[in-house]
């Protein structure tokens, strides 16, 4: 599965918010807190994990529909690769 980075981010935005509706932020009713006081109390690894299950969620039953598949079991996800922008500038964000 690829992701392009907005995509990705927009998935980051939403994992943002169900942190922060879950957790108590000071001075925020809860889930009401700007995306930037959320990266702050929690961390970007924690807001990064949230974004990849919610896009596994996503993704994974629409993979299996497309490849016609039937699992007796739930996948799992073997390895997550990050590609950053800032590293390979002539080719566009990617996570897999």
């Amino acid at each position: 599965m690829e992701a392009e980075a907005d995509q990705f981010e927009a998935t980051r935005r939403r994992a943002a918010r169900k942190l922060a509706e879950r957790g108590k932020i000071p001075g925020f009713r809860p889930g009401k807190a700007p995306f930037e006081v959320i990266r702050r109390y929690y961390s970007d690894e924690a807001i990064y994990e949230q974004a990849v299950d919610l896009m596994v969620d996503d993704v994974y039953p629409e993979m299996l529909k497309e490849a016609e598949l039937n699992p007796a079991a739930p996948g799992t996800l073997e390895k997550l690769e990050k590609v950053d922008a800032r590293n390979c500038p002539s080719s566009p964000s990617r996570f897999r």
